[in-house]
């Protein structure tokens, strides 16, 4: 249950709003992150507005309006809605409300700026790689139909499973009692941020795709192809990496007879084959490769494979680590001490934001341009003013108010 404490005598003031409002979700993103909307062409999508949502922005903030307000007039953009937002509240005497989710987004955003700061030095914290590593999230729907905000939570899926430690994303993700999924959702684009030093990220929408999927037969006829691929590791290092290919797309298979609506088995399909062309070669990724793995003349067309252990003993992840050739490729009577700690004092010209940005780039196949440069920003970026019982009807408290958007970036 929440707690609620009296720490002053006198009443609580009325919270004066701006003339502006009610802002609109353009509105805000420019009050909020002027820099960022000065580089924006267009506005795709927002916690704001909900989804589905691409117009062109105006550049006339006070006088002209793109898209309709947001629905409560007491919505007020703030570059830090934690730290303003108390301040406010302390300097002005309105109430205070106040949930683990606004502090935990804004730890997470100086924790952000932080380690974006120091990225080679931490990167072994993260990462086992060099350079930077592509993850794409894919989605069968087109570019101006896409949930940015579903997508930026699969990401911290695929980034999960791309990093050295497997505590990071439940440390970041929040899941308090009062974590809505637009919180998830600002974790989640905070997430990507702090680890833009190490990865690209890509939206990419898939016009192509089967349409329906029929597996004749018996699961008992696709479960003896299992059983049969045992055999192929009585042959050599080459047919064993081939059976540890073919071993779980048959085993989807299987499964597709005991779920096959389930959203794992039709994201299964969505990822048979993707066509990745450009200047020179172009060739497919997906899980088709797996049988695609000798040409005509027998010659090995998958990774590279070292032959210095005895591999038919391993288990997939133990033979792909072992085998898997990636050579390729202030005054001290001002300051406040609780607990022996003495606090730092902060520039009040100076706060810093609480928000993050992390680019993304769009891809849509069907399109003649193909992929476009997105920018998305999330945070604690606003400051909501509602009314208490005992005020009748006039808004006295505040509370920081979380968010996110997407744009398309000028050219």
């Amino acid at each position: 249950m929440p707690v609620s404490f009296t720490v002053a005598t006198h009443p609580a003031n009325e919270v004066t709003l701006p003339k502006e409002g009610p802002f609109t979700a353009e509105q805000l993103l420019a009050k909020t992150c002027p820099k960022h909307y000065e580089s924006a062409e267009s506005l795709l999508q927002s916690s704001f507005t909900g989804t589905g949502l691409a117009q062109k922005l105006t550049r006339r903030f006070s006088t002209k309006r793109t898209g309709a307000p947001t629905l409560d007039k007491g919505l007020v953009p703030n570059p830090n809605g934690l730290v303003n937002t108390i301040i406010s509240a302390y300097n002005n005497h309105h109430n205070l409300i106040l949930r683990p989710d606004d502090i935990w987004l804004c730890v997470l955003t100086q924790f952000n700026f932080f380690v974006n700061a120091n990225a080679e030095v931490l990167r072994a914290t993260f990462v086992a790689h060099e350079g930077k590593r592509d993850l794409t999230v894919y989605v069968q729907k087109k570019r101006h139909e896409m949930d940015f905000g579903a997508l930026s939570r699969e990401m911290v899926d695929l980034l999960h499973e791309n990093l050295v430690d497997p505590s990071l994303r439940a440390w970041i993700i929040p899941t308090f009692s009062t974590t809505t999924t637009k919180d998830r959702t600002v974790a989640a684009i905070t997430m990507m941020s702090t680890l833009q030093g190490y990865f690209r990220y890509f939206f990419e929408a898939i016009t192509c795709g089967i349409p329906r999927i029929t597996l004749e037969g018996t699961k008992a006829d696709w479960q003896d192809i299992l059983r049969r691929l045992e055999k192929l590791k009585e042959y050599g290092i080459e047919t064993i990496a081939w059976y540890h290919l073919l071993v779980p797309v048959i085993t989807r298979f299987v499964r597709a007879f005991d779920a096959p609506e389930d959203q794992e088995n039709v994201e299964f399909w969505q990822k048979v084959a993707h066509f990745i062309g450009g200047s020179g070669v172009s060739h497919y990724s997906g899980w088709i490769s797996a049988f695609c793995v000798f040409d005509p003349r027998g010659k090995w067309l998958g990774r590279a494979l070292k032959k210095t252990v005895s591999p038919d003993t391993l288990a997939a992840a133990e033979f792909w680590s072992a085998y898997a050739d990636n050579s390729y490729g202030y005054d001290d009577q001002s300051s406040l001490t609780l607990d022996g700690t003495t606090f730092h004092m902060t520039d009040s010209e100076n706060i810093p934001s609480a928000y993050v940005h992390v680019p993304v780039k769009l891809v849509d196949r069907s399109e003649p341009d193909q992929m476009w440069s997105s920018v998305m920003v999330a945070g604690v970026v606003g400051t909501q003013a509602s009314a208490s019982a005992l005020m009748g009807g006039k808004l006295n408290t505040v509370q920081p108010v979380t968010g996110w958007w997407i744009f398309r970036e000028k050219e």
